[in-house]
């Protein structure tokens, strides 16, 4: 047999034995005799002091008979000299109630309800005693229920009474030290104490009471040496654990309240306290996540624990987890709200997180319970600063002084502010006070540097770098200010030598290499500039100022693996912060989708605090997206949020000096150089916005005269040049820039424009093809659109519609939608420009000018109705804007809708009275409702607005040319043509007027004329096939409507005139109505169409699709003989006799000289025979 098989054989009959063994002796046992064990045992161990043992003997006892009234009294007396008062008086209540009769149990239990401030339930015990003036345990309960009450006089009494007739009463020397020492009387105190520890050496009450007067006497070693006394005797006792736990912890000696936490927590590990002060000790070692963790299970067991949420606040607020730190301070509130340094914590948190409503009310709340707090005062300054109410923030920075006048912070922070708002002259002076205040204090030393640096006075800036160091030689930062006074002394080596020495000392410090990589770049050593921007990306692969520096410096390719590399810097540590870099950097690279995304999800990230960088990515991503409403929103937030800094304003003039809003841009430059005058650049820009290009050429000179290779500078001075049509200086400055800088954009921009003015059109696409070769994003973007508009210059319409294509995937910019819209229509493509604007208005709903192009595409395709709600959206977009109103007038016009449109007509004058637009269209309205008189009144309204405009006269030409007054038309036309002889649109007018008259060997000479100034004139081209038309010479007519075809492929009248020439002969029958159909398209409301669509029909034999066409064109134009003579003629052909009679009676009714009257007549009298 094994012996895993001997033991479990014999395993059993051993537990059996063993058993019987044990129930033998514990029947053996009288509990009454066992209880009473117990109960000796305890007063044994009370008697040696060991309170502990005690307390366990009195237990069982009690556990043995829950009813053992002495033993709980026993019980009692021990806990109370544990200190642990509840469970004493706990204990002695049912000692009591269970008919103790012992005197002395009453005096007991009163102490207990004394030291819990239950003084009315001290005086119930007492009541049969308190007349027993000479029982020295009685006088020594009264004294200290005194004292309790605060009558200290009494209580001394009753104490000194008690000693004398009991010098051994050890409680009633204690009892008595507590009175002197809430006196304040702490020699007499620690005499007390010191008289009951001869008496009883472990007298523990003693022992804490000394512990607290070293504590307020502030010797800290005596204290720790009491609390290492009682711990000894009782190496349980709670109280004096934590009390020197806390000792430890405001000592900085972790490691000691790291083990005594430890003790705390094996001891009692369902007490808050351990966790506490282990999280507590942790976190001040920068242990958070431990602290965190720590602190938090204290809270398990201890939810209201004030100094636990306070520390855990303290850890979250380390690890910039901002709301968990609000939370946990709010708790502290909650449980104490005179915890100031909670209300510090908050305001510290608003500040930081610029929430300044909540930062003012913390402050003012902490200086309303505290008005000596000088740096609650300065706190709530920087507040008030912040929110713009500066007069309020100078107030608590002046209030800080009165409490404190020797604060340097405060003199500090008026010296920050008055550097941020522009003064550093005043700003120095309270940097030098702080300073005077507090030699040893860096961060004033720093900034009175870094005031000089900004004012350019390097020699002081020097002086106070050099001060600084003397205290601390090997000051990083003081050494990298330094070397930036060397270098704007132009003092390279002396510069080189501080940044390298700043790097020595420390290799991380980032500051140092970038001004080291930004001297190389300067001193042209562009390899060592990389090497040093390369070095920096080691040590931190995010920063965004080596990426963008670097990727200028290196070719595309490697630029493009730079900024991957920033991508997943990103995704490892994302942060707002490390977002919005990326967002720039993706700006920079052109990528401005990318752009826009990063900084959304930087703002997602934080969307309770301000990001002003991440407004001003998304105001330039908009505005070089084109959508300017947006930019403008994103760029105002920008500027909410950092009012003292014109970075927002320069942005916003930028844009308004491109869109020609040059008003807008001078304000937006002047508050800029308000906020900071010293901004060469923004001054020639406002003076160029100003149109003031002497002034701007000077002041450009003088700043090119100090920096003569800064192309930034240089290209403002080519702009002047141009603007001031200073063509060749122009030119030869920017060439310059090109030879500095051979990447610069700018100067490649202002070349090709310069290149357009001259009209060297192939110069300045050359410039643009450069760009398209070697930038990216909106600037491709940018180029894709001007060569767009040199091709179509050039009438190459297509290669232009590629490049607008191009332009719109590159940058998705507004103005290359509108191009590619108009270029589609220009075409006849009515589909391609109603999908471009369609996509135009996804992109950009708050854009008045894209829905303009979608109501122009959707006119082109003769959908009026659908142009209408289009043009209304213009109207609300800019509703001081007469265009609107104009075109949905003329959408009206189309659809017959007259009054419609002389209301929108009305309303657009009443913006614009002096508008010829809407007049000469309100006058065409009064035609069409068949009122020449109002006609002619505005036609003269026109004139009357600017005599000088032929514009007037044409119009009057043509309202007497639909009155048929010749004579006056012809005149009217050609004063028109005498003031503006260039103009190619008199001489049409004046050819169709002619023509009207049957003068066709006039009117040709007129529309040559006007093709001879204008070869691209689709109107003239009609206007000549028409002559020829009716001249009987079908080919030319042919050949002329075609050209007109090839310019304006939605020409209605040229499409409409050359299918009915194709069907008239019926060769081309088929290519006749592919061109119907599509005029028809363009223009579903003509009856003019709808009847060549149902002649060619007729034509082909298709009678009943014919009687449909023309049933709609005689609904449409019921005036007009023609088309009711061909509707009798498709009726005949269909055998609908009486249909066919009637339609042929209607022609005849209208008109008897139309061209097929003869052949209706004839029709009529043959069918009036047959029916």
């Amino acid at each position: 047999m094994t012996l895993d098989a001997i033991v479990k054989k014999s395993l059993p009959k051993f537990l059996m034995l063993s058993l019987c063994g044990f129930l033998l002796v514990a029947c053996t046992l009288d509990p009454q005799a066992k209880k009473q064990q117990y109960y000796q045992r305890g007063l044994d161990y009370l008697v040696k002091k060991d309170v502990n043992a005690a307390i366990i003997e009195f237990k069982n006892a009690i556990k043995i008979d829950p009813q053992y009234a002495e033993a709980r009294y026993q019980l009692g007396k021990a806990y109370l000299e544990k200190g642990q008062v509840a469970e004493a008086s706990k204990e002695m209540e049912k000692a009591l109630q269970l008919g103790l009769s012992l005197p002395e149990a009453h005096l007991f239990l009163a102490r207990a309800y004394i030291l819990q401030k239950s003084y009315e339930k001290a005086e119930q015990m007492l009541d049969g005693d308190s007349h027993n003036l000479e029982n020295a345990e009685v006088l020594d309960v009264l004294g200290s229920l005194s004292a309790g009450k605060e009558d200290l006089k009494l209580a001394k009494n009753y104490l000194e009474k008690a000693i004398r007739l009991n010098p051994q009463l050890v409680s009633a020397h204690v009892n008595l030290g507590l009175v002197y020492a809430q006196e304040n009387n702490f020699e007499k105190a620690k005499q007390k104490f010191e008289e009951a520890l001869n008496i009883d050496p472990k007298n523990l009450q003693a022992l804490y009471a000394l512990g607290e007067i070293s504590l307020k006497e502030k010797h800290e070693d005596e204290a720790i040496s009491k609390y290492k006394q009682i711990l000894q005797i009782d190496s349980q006792q709670f109280l004096a654990q934590i009390s020197l736990a806390n000792l430890y912890l405001s000592r900085r000696n972790y490691g000691e309240v790291l083990q005594l936490s430890h003790r705390i927590k094996k001891l009692y590990p369902s007490s808050a306290e351990g966790y506490y002060y282990e999280g507590a000790a942790l976190l001040q070692q920068g242990n958070l996540d431990a602290a965190i963790a720590e602190l938090q299970q204290a809270l398990k067991y201890n939810p209201r624990h004030a100094a636990a949420h306070y520390f855990l606040g303290l850890a979250h607020y380390s690890k910039g987890n901002t709301q968990q730190a609000i939370d946990e301070m709010q708790q502290v509130l909650n449980l104490n709200p005179e915890v100031l340094n909670a209300r510090m914590v908050l305001l510290l948190l608003n500040l930081q997180n610029n929430w300044l409503d909540q930062a003012i009310q913390q402050g003012e709340e902490v200086i309303r319970r505290d008005p000596s707090n000088a740096l609650a005062y300065n706190l709530l300054g920087k507040a008030y600063i912040s929110k713009q109410q500066v007069d309020k923030g100078l107030e608590q920075f002046k209030k800080a002084l009165e409490v404190n006048p020797n604060f340097s912070a405060t003199y500090a922070n008026l010296g920050t502010y008055y550097l941020e708002a522009g003064k550093p002259e005043k700003a120095i002076q309270e940097y030098q006070t702080a300073l005077k205040n507090n030699p040893e204090w860096l961060e004033p030393r720093i900034s009175l540097a870094l005031a000089y640096l900004q004012q350019k006075d390097f020699d002081k800036a020097l002086a106070a770098c050099i001060d600084g160091l003397k205290a601390e030689p090997q000051n990083v930062v003081l050494l990298n200010l330094k070397g930036l006074a060397h270098m704007g002394k132009s003092d390279w080596g002396a510069a080189r030598e501080q940044f390298e020495k700043a790097l020595e000392i420390n290799p991380t410090f980032i500051a140092a290499r970038l001004n080291l990589a930004k001297l190389y770049l300067t001193t042209g050593d562009r390899g060592k500039a990389r090497n040093s921007y390369q070095q920096v990306l080691d040590r931190e692969p995010g920063n965004q100022t080596a990426l963008v520096a670097l990727g200028q410096l290196m070719e595309k390719e490697e630029a493009t693996a730079l900024l991957k590399k920033y991508e997943a810097a990103v995704r490892e540590n994302k942060s707002p912060e490390t977002l919005v870099l990326l967002a720039q950097l993706y700006l920079k690279k052109g990528r401005i989708d990318a752009a826009i995304q990063a900084t959304q999800e930087a703002l997602s990230l934080n969307s309770a605090s301000s990001l002003p960088a991440a407004h001003e990515v998304l105001g330039l991503a908009y505005g070089l997206k084109q959508n300017y409403d947006r930019a403008f929103s994103e760029l105002n937030e920008m500027i909410r949020l950092q009012p003292k800094s014109p970075t927002g304003y320069n942005h916003l003039g930028e844009i308004y000096r491109r869109l020609g809003k040059q008003s807008e841009a001078i304000a937006a430059y002047k508050k800029s150089l308000e906020l900071n005058p010293d901004q060469p650049t923004i001054a020639i820009q406002l003076l160029l916005a100003q149109q003031q290009y002497s002034k701007a050429i000077q002041r450009a000179q003088l700043e090119v005269k100090n920096k003569p290779e800064d192309p930034g500078l240089l290209n403002l001075l080519g702009t002047a040049y141009l603007l001031s049509k200073d063509l060749e200086s122009a030119q030869t400055t920017f060439e310059k820039v090109l030879e500095i800088d051979p990447q610069s954009t700018d100067a490649r921009l202002n070349l090709a424009n310069l290149y357009l003015f001259k009209k060297e059109f192939d110069k300045a696409a050359e410039q643009y093809q450069n760009l398209l070769d070697k930038d990216h994003g909106p600037i491709q973007a940018l180029a894709r659109l001007e060569l767009g508009k040199l091709k179509e210059k050039e009438g190459q319409l297509d290669g232009a519609i590629q490049e607008y294509q191009a332009a719109v995937q590159e940058g998705e910019s507004m103005e290359g939608f509108l191009a590619l819209t108009r270029a589609y229509l220009k075409k006849g493509d009515g589909e391609g420009a109603l999908q471009t604007a369609r996509e135009a208005v996804k992109l950009y709903p708050h854009q008045p000018a894209v829905y303009e192009l979608l109501g122009l595409a959707y006119s082109a395709k003769g959908d009026y109705e659908s142009a209408v709600p289009a043009f209304e959206e213009v109207k609300k977009l800019a509703p001081q804007t007469p265009a609107g109103y104009n075109r949905l007038a003329s959408s009206y016009v189309a659809l017959k809708k007259y009054d419609q449109a002389l209301m929108e007509l009305d309303k657009s004058l009443s913006i614009d009275p002096k508008q010829p637009e809407a007049k000469m269209l309100m006058a065409r309205v009064y035609l069409a409702q068949a009122n020449p008189a109002k006609a002619l009144q505005t036609a003269q309204e026109v004139i009357s607005l600017d005599p000088k405009n032929p514009t007037g006269y044409t119009l009057l030409g043509e309202i007497y040319r639909e009155k048929k007054d010749y004579a006056k038309a012809t005149a009217n036309f050609k004063k028109a043509i005498e003031m503006d002889p260039a103009a190619a649109t008199g001489y049409v007018s004046l050819g169709a007027s002619y023509l009207d008259q049957g003068n066709v060997s006039q009117a040709i000479p007129q529309f040559e004329k006007a093709l001879s100034l204008n070869p691209k004139y689709p109107a003239a081209y009609i206007g000549l096939g028409q002559a020829y038309e009716k001249a009987g010479n079908r080919d030319r007519a042919i050949e002329n409507y075609s050209r007109a075809l090839a310019l304006d492929p939605n020409s209605v009248p040229a499409l409409n005139n050359l299918a009915w020439l194709y069907a008239e002969d019926r060769q081309n029958i088929d290519q006749a109505l592919r061109i119907a159909q599509k005029a028809k398209t363009l223009m579903p409301h003509s009856g003019d169409i709808s009847d060549t669509l149902g002649w060619i029909h007729y034509q082909k034999g298709e009678y009943d699709e014919a009687a449909k066409m023309l049933t709609e064109a005689a609904q449409l134009s019921s005036q007009h003989p023609t088309i009711h003579y061909h509707l009798g003629l498709t009726y005949y052909k269909l055998g609908k006799k009486e249909d066919a009679l009637q339609a042929l009676q209607k022609s005849l009714s209208l008109s008897q000289t139309f061209p097929e009257k003869d052949q209706a007549k004839k029709l009529v009298e043959e069918l009036k025979s047959s029916l």
